[in-house]
């Protein structure tokens, strides 16, 4: 496959969505056999990019946001491909069920490198859909139509089109053969300083973390390792910690990965209580 196309085997399908939205769905390479069939509400399933009625477009994030900006980042690919106005653009935090693939972490900088084709191909094969609706209505060829910040346009009569109002009848259009994915002399967004999407809430503390979350009867456990890199432990005497309030066990955790040698983190030894 050239590397500004996607062959139908590749790609993806486009399914319609519930409430007149347009839903991609597509699949993650070697993760998912085939994305399962849109339900009857866009909201909730393994899509990636959700074209509103009102001209919102919403993109559904794999990966968990942990400060590095990888929500935004990620909601950049799908826009800059289906060349969305990107004032319009909002998030959604996919669950941790299998919908979205087997692996849902974010970690050793992969989020980028695993989703920079597929995210794109999602955002351009919404376009090649949107866009080949536009030139249906206007009787027009697709090559000549243009797209810009929500909108098909036809440069020759001065026509334009908001992908709201083009959504509905593009969800039921089947997949392009082929999909161009931008050269990066065409990007508008990718490449470029972009405030994070989630700022504005994260000031207000109305987003949720990880750490925001604790079980009933959650306990915490902290870890003191051989200071040694590929150290072990020879012997610990849990009295003293077991005396202190709260605490509920002390024992050895093993290493972490790698060969005995090179661990990605040595012996050490765990207290485990009710509170830090």
């Amino acid at each position: 496959m050239a590397s500004g196309g996607m062959s139908r085997r590749r790609f993806f399908q486009v399914g319609a969505a519930g409430g007149g939205g347009l839903l991609v769905a597509f699949h993650l390479p070697g993760l998912l056999e085939a994305p399962p069939a849109a339900p009857a509400s866009a909201e909730r399933f393994n899509a990636y990019l959700t074209v509103h009625t009102d001209g919102r477009i919403t993109v559904r994030i794999p990966v968990p946001e942990m400060g590095q900006g990888v929500r935004t980042s990620l909601a950049m690919l799908v826009a800059e491909e289906v060349d969305a106005d990107w004032e319009a653009v909002t998030l959604e935090q996919a669950d941790t069920s299998d919908d979205m693939g087997p692996r849902p972490f974010a970690g050793g900088s992969f989020s980028i490198r695993e989703h920079w084709i597929p995210m794109r191909e999602a955002g351009a094969a919404a376009r090649a859909a949107l866009v080949a609706t536009a030139a249906s209505r206007w009787e027009a060829p697709q090559d000549e139509l243009e797209t810009a910040a929500g909108y098909v346009l036809d440069p020759r009569s001065g026509g334009r089109l908001a992908y709201g109002e083009l959504a509905g009848e593009a969800a039921g259009r089947p997949a392009p053969e082929d999909v161009r994915l931008k050269d990066p002399s065409e990007f508008r967004l990718i490449g470029r300083s972009t405030p994070h999407l989630d700022t504005p809430a994260i000031t207000r503390g109305e987003i949720r973390f990880g750490i925001d979350t604790v079980p009933d009867g959650a306990l915490r456990a902290v870890v003191a390792r051989c200071p040694t890199y590929g150290g072990t432990v020879t012997s610990f005497d849990p009295a003293a910690a077991l005396d202190v309030p709260g605490v509920v066990q002390v024992l050895e955790i093993d290493r972490v990965g790698g060969a005995p040698e090179r661990p990605y983190a040595s012996e050490g030894v765990a207290v485990v209580a009710r509170s830090t």
